[in-house]
């Protein structure tokens, strides 16, 4: 019987910073792992962007603190959308035969208000109406991300942060991936620190 505890993260580190830190060591303790296995984009990002530096530099600068391995991610994952890139972390999870938990990032920082929100949108209720408004031309000028903000929150209420916000829009879909091909995968998220994407003042 294997004792040790095992987490993945899947990642990009573009580049790795001290919030990576901080979630790598968040993983970790949160979750009682022995091990944690990160699968990390190669040289080029979820945005199909080239990384800023080499794989091997990223995956070195993991290692340095405290990741046990580094795999890669394949490229035609590592530059899909949010659900592909999460349903291929999932499934390269349960491949390995040998891990317990995945771990993620999310503004929310609540595992339970993700899994609720994850099920909602799952639900044949949600994606009827998401189906609806798409074919209004008033809801279509939205966008997507909107459209479906606007949808979720005329069903099941506001939330406290943004359901398509970069981190919780990657989080909702490791659960949808979890759900949907049945993976023993506990999830774990760790809330979110510090400047947003593309956030142009730092937080001191």
């Amino acid at each position: 019987k294997r004792n040790m505890k095992i987490c993945i993260a899947v990642s990009e580190f573009n580049p790795f910073h001290s919030g990576h830190a901080r979630f790598l060591e968040q993983c970790r303790t949160l979750t009682g792992a022995d091990a944690v296995v990160c699968a990390m984009s190669g040289n080029f990002t979820q945005r199909a962007e080239p990384a800023v530096c080499d794989k091997t530099i990223r995956a070195k600068a993991a290692v340095e603190c405290g990741v046990n391995l580094v795999l890669e991610l394949p490229f035609p994952y590592s530059c899909s959308s949010a659900e592909f890139f999460a349903r291929s972390g999932v499934a390269i999870a349960d491949a390995l035969g040998i891990v317990d938990y995945i771990s993620f990032g999310s503004e929310l920082g609540d595992i339970e208000a993700l899994q609720t929100i994850a099920r909602n949108m799952m639900s044949q209720e949600f994606k009827s109406a998401l189906a609806n408004a798409q074919k209004n031309a008033e809801y279509v000028s939205l966008g997507h991300p909107a459209l479906i903000e606007k949808i979720y929150c005329s069903l099941y209420g506001d939330i406290d942060q943004r359901i398509t916000s970069p981190n919780n829009t990657l989080a909702l879909e490791y659960l949808k991936a979890i759900t949907e091909s049945n993976s023993s995968l506990k999830p774990h998220t760790v809330k979110r620190a510090g400047a947003d994407y593309n956030e142009l003042a730092l937080e001191e």
